[in-house]
């Protein structure tokens, strides 16, 4: 499956996502994503930022020090910048429950 999508090598797409592109349909996604790229990542920071741009409540996180694996290029970062994410896509959502619960 993976030789058939991208193809045999990692420093070449020769397979079908070759030429997929999303970026026609990316401002469709309705819950709010957290981009993140490595500082050398070859999804490029620049290029990771261009694409959050496009999503409303999107977020953009650059991992220094990091190439495309940040969890293991610099976890410590990863594991604060994921989390501190989601407590905050999560935050309106919970006041939103905890005000319902407490009126009743």
């Amino acid at each position: 499956m993976y030789q058939y999508i991208w193809g045999p090598s990692e420093f070449r797409a020769t397979g079908t996502l070759k030429t997929f592109n999303a970026t026609a349909w990316i401002k469709s996604i309705q819950l709010p994503p957290l981009f993140l790229a490595g500082e050398y990542d070859e999804a490029t920071p620049t290029s990771t930022r261009r694409f959050a741009g496009m999503v409303p409540g999107a977020e953009f996180a650059e991992i220094p020090g990091a190439a495309h694996s940040t969890v293991n290029d610099n976890p410590d970062e990863l594991l604060r910048v994921v989390p501190a994410f989601i407590r905050r896509v999560e935050a309106p959502a919970h006041s939103v429950t905890s005000k319902q619960h407490s009126s009743g």
